[in-house]
């Protein structure tokens, strides 16, 4: 049960019963984020939360890109013998995107800030290690 609640603790979410729509409303307000949007391998959202609207126009073409990205860098890194990437940030514009993600749930952060914190992203890498988890061993119990 202990390690259920890590997704919650890291952002001080108080209930146990807890969906992807609140984790990211959660991780929106507790980081210095304009915009989140949590994906499956697929492409598709499966939640997001954002603070201006025009921003959720770019949700389906970034939830679509972020897995791709991985792959491609994994086969990448992989033919050159080079560690694999486990987060990437990169701007748009005067927006940081920070990606993080394994598997099956990929994340994408639009940092507040146009440079974002080692903090950040910490958390960033953090968040999406615990989706990871939670969805490929949660879903299984």
């Amino acid at each position: 049960m202990k390690a259920e609640l890590e997704t919650n603790n890291l952002l001080n979410i108080d209930s146990t019963e807890v969906s992807m729509a609140a984790i990211a409303d959660a991780a929106l307000a507790g980081m210095q984020l304009d915009a989140i949007f949590i994906s499956g391998s697929d492409g598709l959202v499966l939640a997001q939360a954002v603070v201006f609207d025009q921003i959720s126009v770019f949700s389906e073409g970034l939830a679509a890109a972020v897995p791709q990205l991985f792959k491609r860098a994994q086969k990448l890194l992989i033919q050159a013998r080079l560690p694999i990437v486990t987060m990437s940030t990169f701007f748009v514009g005067q927006h940081a995107i920070t990606c993080a993600g394994a598997h099956q749930i990929f994340c994408a952060c639009i940092h507040r800030t146009e440079y974002p914190s080692g903090e950040d992203l910490k958390i960033c890498q953090n968040l999406a290690h615990e989706l990871v988890w939670y969805c490929s061993h949660r879903a299984t119990v």
